[in-house]
């Protein structure tokens, strides 16, 4: 162990400590193609589970064109069976087309290519001609190479499309954004429920808006 700390956190688990690592990396790959690096602080090994538990993790990870999409986190658990990914603490990720979303935890399911999270976050994307969206939710889901973003809960999405122009507010149980066609689409889990949208002096509720 390199520290008393990395001991004290080792002997915390109900496994068994092969490695720890300093100046982590962990590169994976398909043939020749790179699909994801983690790097980190530190990584301890438990051999038990074949966990990676790697500390201040930063994620690279590719898809078939080579666009990067980017996954911070406090505290990364990498399975090495499935190789999935858990994170854990100040979560962010950065899609390739910059759109940023934040939270407190994170999984990366790898058979579905697919990043989730059940708790409340924050997005939020800016375009070259002035345009802004932000969104808010519990719980999340979205294709890493795709551009959609489900909201599966508790919906609020703030979307302004260039600098003068006036900012239309979205609220609603569930909603399904594309960020490449700017389309988003909002529902209500009851019937008796109505989407709102506020835009200047018009209000609208409606059962589905898009």
């Amino acid at each position: 162990f390199g520290s008393i700390e990395t001991m004290v956190q080792a002997q915390k688990q109900k496994d068994e400590v092969g490695y720890t690592i300093e100046g982590f990396r962990y590169t994976a790959v398909q043939g020749e193609i790179k699909n994801w690096e983690i790097n980190a602080r530190e990584a301890m090994l438990y051999e038990k589970s074949r966990t990676v538990l790697a500390q201040q993790a930063r994620i690279h990870m590719y898809d078939s064109t080579g666009k990067i999409t980017y996954i911070e986190g406090d505290k990364a658990y990498y399975q090495m069976g499935t190789r999935d990914i858990d994170l854990e603490g100040h979560v962010k990720v950065t899609f390739p087309d910059g759109f940023q979303v934040e939270t407190t935890q994170a999984h990366y399911a790898a058979l579905q290519d697919l990043v989730s999270t059940n708790s409340a976050f924050e997005g939020r994307s800016t375009g070259k001609s002035g345009e802004s969206m932000q969104i808010w939710g519990t719980g999340f889901k979205s294709v890493k190479s795709g551009p959609n973003i489900e909201i599966l809960k508790n919906a609020r999405v703030k979307i302004k499309r260039g600098t003068e122009a006036e900012t239309t507010e979205v609220f609603s149980d569930f909603a399904n954004v594309n960020r490449a066609t700017k389309i988003a689409k909002f529902n209500m889990t009851s019937s008796n429920k109505r989407v709102r949208s506020l835009q200047g002096s018009l209000d609208v509720q409606s059962r589905f808006q898009e």
